[in-house]
């Protein structure tokens, strides 16, 4: 979960570009990009280098050890991500995006969609192969090299994102006559619980991998590696579909909503799960 207080201060910062023109926001999505570029990558690069740095050794126990280098590192990443502003360009994407219609009606846009996502799939798989051959041990390059694919990595990733984006826009329209039932449903499930999902998969993962639980991330190679991510995403999902059938709204989004808005902010799961139209006579 140490992600999201650079998602909050994005978020916050975002609150900036809502009521800009068009224009402006383009404008500023240039900016936010040459600084992506110039800035936000190379501190990245240099946070992920740190943090692939062994840690030193301490006489005291792995939960303690775990604790104070995972509270040091949080903070550090968040002042990183908040700092750098990496998120900004996708954010003015995004926007964008609704305010040409790509994500609420994909059905007049599918010929971009298409070929912003099979580019952006194209970029995701040639920027991570660098990264790839160095995390199987078929390069061995230097110190140097191995920063600049990361970066390489980061930025082919930003624009990977774009064509996710437009992926799952297309799958919508795809998907539109099936409703809620099956597979659209239970990913619906999914992102009307968002945080609950992915902070419960910290919750599952925490004690399956680090050292002062099952320690089972020490040696676990990448396809095991792989399996536990889905293993655990599929968790989520059925969690969150046992919640909607059972008209519960996620237990993190319930506080996050009364951390934000107080007592006034309560709603019944009534009135936030289903939506009932009305009409005047």
């Amino acid at each position: 979960g140490d992600i999201l207080a650079p998602y909050g201060a994005t978020g916050l910062i975002a609150l900036a570009f809502v009521h800009l023109s068009d224009k402006s926001l383009k404008r500023w999505l240039w900016i936010s990009s040459v600084y992506s570029v110039v800035v936000s990558i190379p501190m990245l690069v240099w946070s992920s280098v740190i943090q692939s740095e062994p840690p030193g050794e301490f006489n005291i126990p792995p939960y303690v050890e775990q604790l104070i280098s995972g509270a040091v590192s949080s903070v550090l990443v968040s002042i990183i991500m908040i700092l750098s502003m990496a998120f900004i360009p996708l954010v003015i994407i995004g926007m964008m995006l609704q305010r040409s219609g790509w994500s609420d009606h994909p059905e007049q846009h599918l010929p971009q969609l298409r070929r912003v996502f099979w580019s952006g799939m194209a970029v995701n798989v040639l920027s991570s192969l660098p990264v790839a051959l160095i995390g199987l041990g078929a390069w061995h390059p230097s110190q140097g090299v191995h920063s600049a694919t990361i970066g390489v990595t980061l930025l082919g990733g930003m624009y990977a994102g774009l064509g996710y984006i437009c992926g799952f826009a297309l799958l919508a329209n795809r998907w539109r006559a099936r409703g809620r039932r099956g597979v659209p449903g239970a990913l619906a499930a999914v992102g009307e619980r968002s945080l609950t999902s992915y902070l419960t998969q910290s919750i599952i993962m925490a004690p399956l991998l680090t050292v002062w639980g099952l320690g089972l991330g020490g040696g676990m190679g990448y396809l095991a590696a792989f399996g536990v991510a889905a293993g655990t995403w599929l968790i989520t999902v059925l969690l969150a579909v046992l919640m909607d059938r059972a008209g519960i709204r996620g237990p993190f989004e319930v506080l996050l909503r009364r951390l934000t808005y107080g007592r006034r902010g309560q709603v019944t799961p009534a009135t936030t799960m289903t939506t009932a139209p009305t009409t005047t006579p």
